[in-house]
């Protein structure tokens, strides 16, 4: 490539290579809830500690949650599991 292109070029690409990633802040979710906003993450992470606690109540009355090893890091993983997908039904693409 010649050398006046390839400084004139490079700024540009690098402005390509970063849009993809500003256009992730184009829409910001929030909930009306009782007249004030929240955002919609804190309503994902509640709702999925719910479930999350649904889950283990459900595994403990099976007698199931004796066979998962080891908890410490299977219901952080079942939390973010269900964080990322009711963000993802609720607030996914549209």
């Amino acid at each position: 490539m010649i050398p006046s292109l390839h400084r004139f070029f490079r700024p540009y690409l690098l402005l390509l290579f970063a849009l993809p990633a500003i256009s992730g802040c184009a829409r910001n979710p929030s909930m009306d809830i009782l007249g004030s906003y929240f955002p919609a993450w804190a309503f994902c992470i509640a709702l999925a500690s719910f479930l999350t606690l649904i889950v283990r109540q459900v595994l403990r009355r099976f007698d199931w949650e004796y066979q998962l090893k080891p908890l410490v890091l299977i219901y952080p993983c079942l939390a973010l599991f269900l964080c990322l997908s009711v963000w993802l039904v609720l607030f996914g693409v549209r």
